[in-house]
């Protein structure tokens, strides 16, 4: 009697044991498999919204390549654009630069033969300032040079004092005259049997004379005078006839 009850006590015992062990087993495998799926549903809630996000990434980056290439092919165009029609205006400004270049070349090398035209003018004017007057005093001197040998040599030896003192006095007259003639730059010109020479001889007659080069200059009728190279006045001569 003892025994059975014993037996069924521990056998009550041992059901109320295993009894809540089991439900706590079960109770803690249905807490694990509810957290399991409950993990497995987030994992796959983050993976499909990795994969979402990815993608959106992906095609954001896929539309920015495109802008960034479409950009990109614009910015070629624009600039290619660009480069041509800069280098139309370099050639445009070549050009003009070529242009005003030549122009300034010119006006320069004008400006220099005005200049060097203006001083030669300058000299000129100072070296031929006096060629009137001096060709106007040339018939004085003529006239002096005339009326000095129109005295011959025997009636100065006859001894009248006052026709050789007025003869002297012509003569100095005419000498002075010629200083003044030599000062400015005017020399006469006796060509008496020199080649003739057109830019400075005027040929009045013709001589026959043998015993002369035909061609050359046989008689001064009238000496010519010379301004620092320039033929002032030609001379007046008789040439020797060509046989």
């Amino acid at each position: 009697m003892q025994l059975t009850y014993v037996l069924m006590r521990g056998f009550s015992l041992a059901r109320n044991v295993f009894g809540t062990s089991l439900r706590q087993y079960i109770t803690t495998q249905r807490n694990i498999n509810r957290n399991s799926f409950q993990y497995r549903q987030s994992y796959r809630f983050c993976t499909c919204n990795m994969a979402s996000k990815s993608t959106a990434e992906n095609g954001t980056k896929v539309e920015r390549n495109e802008e960034t290439v479409e950009s990109s092919d614009s910015f070629r165009t624009d600039t290619i654009g660009n480069v041509e029609v800069l280098e139309k205006k370099v050639v445009e400004l070549q050009e003009q630069l070529s242009t005003v270049e030549d122009k300034y070349k010119r006006a320069l090398a004008e400006n220099e033969n005005l200049r060097a035209r203006m001083i030669r003018q300058v000299e000129e004017a100072k070296l031929f300032g006096v060629q009137s007057l001096c060709k106007d005093l040339l018939e004085i001197a003529d006239i002096l040079q005339l009326a000095a040998d129109s005295v011959s040599p025997d009636i100065l030896k006859s001894g009248q004092d006052e026709l050789k003192d007025l003869h002297n006095g012509v003569l100095m007259t005419r000498s002075q005259l010629l200083k003044i003639f030599t000062h400015h730059g005017l020399t006469p010109l006796n060509p008496e049997g020199e080649k003739f020479d057109p830019n400075f001889h005027e040929a009045v007659f013709e001589v026959d004379d043998k015993q002369k080069t035909p061609g050359t200059v046989a008689v001064v009728q009238k000496i010519g005078y010379v301004l620092h190279q320039r033929c002032l006045r030609a001379a007046q001569v008789g040439v020797v006839k060509a046989r």
